[in-house]
């Protein structure tokens, strides 16, 4: 299941989030899909600080779990991109590994097509990094939180630090119990898409009035 969401799923993302992102006004300037999601993160938790102020308060006050059901989505997604880049960052991983372990996290938490969502959603980050063209500023991205939202019937436990040096186990073997082997035929076949197949639908999407 590791190497399926890491070298199958993850790039089929990764190919979705790489479509119309622009390219840096500045020679030499990075240009990736992480720079994105780390800023609509952070624009998303700043915009919502009362609510998230008060749900602190309320976690304090009445003892409840800060790290459960009672975060948001918005939540969930800066604090895992924090952790990422924590652990990430001592090792100096590049951001292709950095947003590979975001999406295990986000299968693990059951909240991958919010997150796909929330970074849809935040139209002044995503009008700033994608051309008007681009996949996420289509309706097409609606299409696929759905395909995601199937992912929400199976109790992921797949390694942050998979990729890490540090971390990575002997022989491949897979952190996802047996029961998750059999998956169901919609996500069974999302995951056999290539990416290179994936970014050939996009380009055909109707709304687009360019390619790459």
């Amino acid at each position: 299941v590791t190497d399926l969401v890491r070298g199958t799923l993850c790039p089929a993302l990764k190919a979705l989030f790489e479509h119309g992102l622009k390219k840096p006004s500045l020679l030499g300037g990075a240009c990736h899909p992480w720079l994105f999601i780390e800023e609509a993160a952070g624009r998303e938790v700043e915009r919502d600080f009362a609510s998230v102020y008060s749900r602190l308060v309320l976690c304090k006050t009445f003892r409840l779990d800060e790290d459960g059901k009672v975060l948001t989505p918005e939540e969930l997604l800066y604090r895992a991109v924090q952790s990422v880049n924590v652990t990430h960052d001592a090792v100096h991983a590049q951001m292709d590994v950095k947003l590979r372990s975001l999406i295990c996290v986000g299968l693990n938490e059951q909240v991958l097509h919010l997150w796909l969502e929330v970074l849809c959603s935040s139209l002044p980050t995503v009008e700033k990094w994608y051309q008007p063209w681009s996949f996420l500023r289509s309706p097409g991205w609606v299409q696929i939180k759905c395909e995601l939202r199937v992912l929400c019937c199976f109790a992921f436990s797949l390694s942050q630090d998979w990729e890490l040096p540090a971390k990575r186990e002997v022989g491949g073997v897979g952190l996802v119990g047996p029961a998750l082997m059999e998956l169901p035929k919609p996500f069974a076949g999302w995951l056999r898409w290539e990416p290179e197949v994936l970014v050939s639908a996009v380009r055909n999407y109707p709304s687009h009035a360019q390619g790459l």
